[in-house]
């Protein structure tokens, strides 16, 4: 399952786009501020917790 350009909203409003999916515990997101952030769940990308 390709995940990667998925978007989601953070709970503090920024947008955040997977750039790299290697696992569900195991995902790079890109926060639209341009901060990436790695290796985090991708239950943290739905929740909004990024």
């Amino acid at each position: 399952m390709n995940k990667i350009g998925e978007i989601s909203k953070s709970s503090n409003g920024l947008l955040m786009t997977i750039i790299a999916y290697r696992s569900d515990n195991d995902i790079d997101v890109r926060l639209e501020n341009g901060i990436i952030v790695t290796n985090k769940s991708y239950d943290d990308f739905i929740n909004g917790n990024i």
